[in-house]
C-alpha cells in the first residue's frame, strides 16, 4: 500500500510540474520585439537591393545573435506560398542586411520575418517594390578590350587550323598525284619491252 501511495504522489507531482511549465511556455511567448524593414531603394532595376533591419525589443535595446528571413510571396500552378529571399543574423546593433533579388518584375511585397528566441516574441515588417528589371544570374559584361583581344585570338586559332587544315590538304593530292605517276611509269610500253 505504502508504493501505491508513493506512486499516485509522484504521478500527480510530474502532472503538476508538466502543467505547470506548459502553463508558464503559453504564458511567456516571449518579451515583444519591434522589427523595421528599410532600403535605400525600394526599384529593382536589374541589380539586387540591399535592406537593412533593425530589432530591438520594446525598451529600444538592440536584440542580437536573431535570425531574420527576407521573405516573398510567390504564387505557383495558382497557389500562393512564402518563399525565402536571404537570411541574415543581427549583430550586437540589433543590425541584419538581406539581398533582394527578384526574377520577375512587377510589384513584390517583401517581409522581414523574425520566429522569435527563448525570451523574445516574433515580430515582421513589410516593403513594397517596385522590381522594374528583374535580377538575371548571369550578367554579361561589355568590356571592350577583352572582348577585342578574344575575338582576335579566335581568329588567329581559325587562321592557325584553316592554314594546317590546307597543308593536310595539298599533302594527300601530291600523295595521290604520286601514287598515280609510279603506276603510270611501271606500265609503260618501254618497260615492257625489256
Amino acid at each position: 500500500m505504502k508504493r501505491l501511495i508513493t506512486a499516485v504522489v509522484m504521478g500527480l507531482v510530474l502532472v503538476g510540474a508538466s502543467s505547470a511549465s506548459l502553463a508558464h511556455a503559453q504564458d511567456n511567448s516571449g518579451e515583444l520585439t519591434r522589427l523595421s524593414l528599410t532600403a535605400r531603394t525600394t526599384i529593382v532595376s536589374g541589380r539586387p537591393i540591399v535592406m537593412k533591419t533593425l530589432l530591438l525589443d520594446l525598451e529600444g535595446r538592440p536584440v542580437g545573435g536573431a535570425v531574420i528571413r527576407l521573405v516573398a510571396t510567390t504564387k505557383f500552378l495558382g497557389t500562393e506560398r512564402d518563399v525565402i529571399m536571404d537570411e541574415a543574423v543581427t549583430d550586437a546593433s540589433g543590425i541584419g542586411k538581406l539581398n533582394f533579388s527578384p526574377t520577375r518584375s512587377g510589384t513584390a511585397i517583401v517581409t522581414a520575418r523574425f520566429s522569435g528566441l527563448a525570451t523574445y516574441g516574433a515580430s515582421e515588417a513589410s516593403l513594397t517594390v517596385d522590381v522594374q528589371r528583374p535580377v538575371v544570374a548571369h550578367h554579361r559584361t561589355h568590356n571592350g578590350d577583352q572582348s577585342s583581344w578574344a575575338n582576335l585570338i579566335l581568329i588567329l586559332v581559325a587562321g592557325i587550323y584553316c592554314i594546317y587544315a590546307m597543308a593536310l590538304w595539298q599533302a594527300r593530292k601530291i600523295f595521290r598525284s604520286g601514287l598515280r605517276n609510279e603506276n603510270l611509269i611501271g606500265s609503260t610500253p618501254l618497260e615492257g619491252t625489256r
